[in-house]
């Protein structure tokens, strides 16, 4: 294989060196394989099928412009006729479209594939810092399960296309010609059976009698395949990116909702905090307050802001403890100014910092 591979060109090295390294975006390759824009992974195995494929890919392409020239001439020859003009133009805007698109493809071949290779892996690193490991390898598996699903729709649906639009005619063509409905005489001859071909365009004479009938079938099958294969390639591919991105966003926000499990995962750490600050903060509203007791049931009974939290004192007198004098201070929660420090939410800080950077990234 390393001596096959070798004779391929630099170029394709990289493209099969890149393909061999994707895997979400896999399936949305097919219709890029079948429409002449992007080789199979198994074409890079030999020179000949590189080259092969090359040529269908050449074929193809060429194969738009006759095509695009003979359906302009019917649009001068049939003029005097709306609605055969109204469906040529709409064949030639798919045709530039599909044109447009392969053209593109190919160019930017190499572009493309990297950008199905970043979007799988840019992201990870990132990853790997916030979130759970499990929730995000759950929404990727969706990911993975939606790309196969519309692939094969889009699959589907690029079959019954062919089917509708270049199976059929020849099949009406062949039961009329069973059923002996074309004679060949004079009155036959100018009479011209849209019906029995892919396109509505310029025909030349005996069109629709063998072997001129088949040679332009054949021909315009080709065409019309690979326009309808990179019509729908490029729709399913700009889908594809948009929600495989969305998924990333999809990560980045369950990551968030996760920080308080992922940094808090010792709730009674941080009330024995929560308590200490209070204790400490009290002495600066009431200077004759010496000892204080606090009862946690209380703390966690009153969470809200304005809850009141009653606090025993113990006067100090003489160097005597007077417990006959001990009253119930009330101290209101908005009272305590709770500034934690670096040393108590060192890791939320640090987290929601990485949690930025996937973001900025992602924005990117």
């Amino acid at each position: 294989k390393d001596v096959m591979f070798s004779e391929l060109p630099l170029s394709a090295h990289e493209e099969r060196e890149i393909l061999s390294k994707l895997d979400s975006f896999n399936p949305l390759l097919i219709l890029l394989n079948v429409g002449g824009m992007l080789p199979s992974l198994s074409t890079y195995s030999s020179r000949c099928k590189y080259n092969m494929y090359r040529v269908f890919s050449t074929v193809t392409f060429l194969s738009y412009i006759p095509l695009i020239v003979m359906q302009m001439m019917g649009i001068y020859k049939y003029s005097g006729n709306l609605m055969l003009v109204t469906v040529i133009i709409f064949q030639l805007a798919a045709y530039f479209d599909g044109m447009v698109n392969m053209a593109y493809f190919i160019y930017n071949r190499k572009r493309l594939l990297n950008t199905f290779y970043l979007l799988e892996n840019k992201f990870t690193p990132f990853m790997k810092k916030v979130g759970i490991t499990e929730k995000q390898t759950e929404i990727i598996g969706r990911n993975k399960k939606f790309e196969s699903i519309i692939s094969i729709v889009a699959m589907a649906a690029f079959l019954a296309d062919m089917c509708t639009w270049c199976v059929l005619p020849s099949i009406v063509r062949y039961f009329a010609y069973l059923r002996e409905e074309e004679r060949v005489d004079d009155d036959d001859e100018i009479k011209e059976h849209f019906e029995y071909f892919i396109l509505t365009m310029w025909l030349p004479e005996k069109a629709t009698l063998f072997p001129y009938y088949e040679m332009l079938h054949i021909f315009q099958f080709l065409s019309v395949w690979g326009v309808v294969a990179n019509y729908a390639a490029g729709k399913l591919i700009a889908v594809s990116l948009f929600y495989h991105l969305s998924n990333q966003f999809r990560i980045l926000s369950t990551a968030i909702e996760d920080i308080d499990f992922l940094c808090n995962a010792d709730p009674r750490k941080n009330e024995n905090k929560l308590l200490e600050m209070v204790r400490l903060n009290s002495t600066t509203y009431n200077t004759k307050l010496s000892s204080t007791s606090l009862n946690r049931k209380d703390l966690r009974e009153r969470k809200d802001s304005a809850t009141k939290f009653s606090v025993t004192q113990t006067q100090n007198t003489g160097g005597q403890v007077d417990t006959s004098t001990d009253k119930p201070t009330t101290v209101f929660a908005t009272d305590f100014v709770f500034v934690p420090t670096d040393e108590d939410c060192g890791g939320e800080i640090t987290y929601l910092t990485h949690c930025i950077r996937y973001h900025q990234a992602l924005l990117k």
